[in-house]
C-alpha cells in the first residue's frame, strides 16, 4: 500500500535495532510502501520499504495519505498547477478519466486534492469534486496468510476424506471427489506465509 508523508524529517529505523541511528531520514511528501503492522521493544512499528528499496521500521503514529485510484464521476473538473481557484489551468477532465489520489492540501479552508497519473497530470482539484475511489486493500501478513491456506487445506482434506469414507460405506461402494483445488491452493498459501515470515515481509 503506497502512501505519501505527511510529517517533515520521518525517521525509518533498522529493521533489527528500531534503537539505534535511523536508516533514514525522509522528507515530507515521499512515496513509501507500507507493509505489515508488527510489535518491537513494546512499540509498534510499521514495516516500510523505501524508495530506493531499502526496507525499515516506520513509528505507527506516523501521519499518511493512502494513495488511491479513482474515476472522475462529475461532468467535468479542471486541474489546477496549485491548490486554489484563480490557479493557473492545467487541464480539464471529463467524465470517467482515471487518476490517482496523491495528497490533501487544505488552502484558506477550502480542500484541495492533489491528482497525478502515469502521462503528465500532476495538479490540484476540489476536494468536494466526486470521484469514485478504488478499495485499497492491504496485503495479509505472513501469519495471516499461513493460517487461511491452513484452513483451506484442512478444510479440502477433511470435505475428501468424509467423502471417501461416505463412498466406502455404501452398499456396492460409490464414487468420491477429491478437493485438490482446495489443497492445492491452501498449501500454496501456506508456504507463501511461511516465506514471509521467514524474510520478514
Amino acid at each position: 500500500m503506497q502512501v505519501r508523508l505527511l510529517d517533515a524529517d520521518v525517521a525509518v529505523r533498522e529493521p533489527d535495532a528500531p534503537d539505534a541511528a535511523p536508516l533514514a531520514i525522509l522528507a515530507r511528501g515521499t512515496i513509501v510502501d507500507l507493509g505489515a503492522v508488527i510489535k518491537k521493544d513494546g512499540r509498534k512499528w510499521v514495516r516500510v520499504t523505501l524508495p530506493d528499496g531499502r526496507r525499515g521500521l516506520l513509528a505507527s503514529d506516523a501521519r499518511v495519505y493512502t494513495l488511491r485510484d479513482a474515476t472522475l464521476l462529475a461532468k467535468t473538473v479542471d486541474v489546477r498547477s496549485r491548490p486554489g481557484e484563480y490557479a493557473e489551468l492545467v487541464r480539464t477532465l471529463r467524465k470517467g478519466a482515471r487518476f490517482k489520489l496523491t495528497e490533501q492540501v487544505d488552502t484558506d479552508g477550502v480542500a484541495w486534492v492533489r491528482v497525478q497519473d502515469k502521462a503528465d497530470l500532476d495538479g490540484y482539484i476540489l476536494g468536494s469534486t466526486k470521484v469514485r475511489c478504488a478499495a485499497v486493500v492491504a496485503g495479509r501478513t505472513g501469519a495471516q496468510n499461513m493460517t487461511y491456506g491452513a484452513l483451506w487445506c484442512i478444510g479440502g482434506t477433511i470435505v475428501t476424506v468424509l467423502g471417501y469414507q461416505f463412498a466406502a460405506s455404501s452398499p456396492g461402494g460409490g464414487s468420491y471427489m477429491i478437493f485438490w483445488g482446495a489443497i492445492l491452493f491452501g498449501g500454496l498459501q501456506f508456504l507463501k506465509g511461511v516465506g514471509q515470515v521467514l524474510t520478514g515481509n
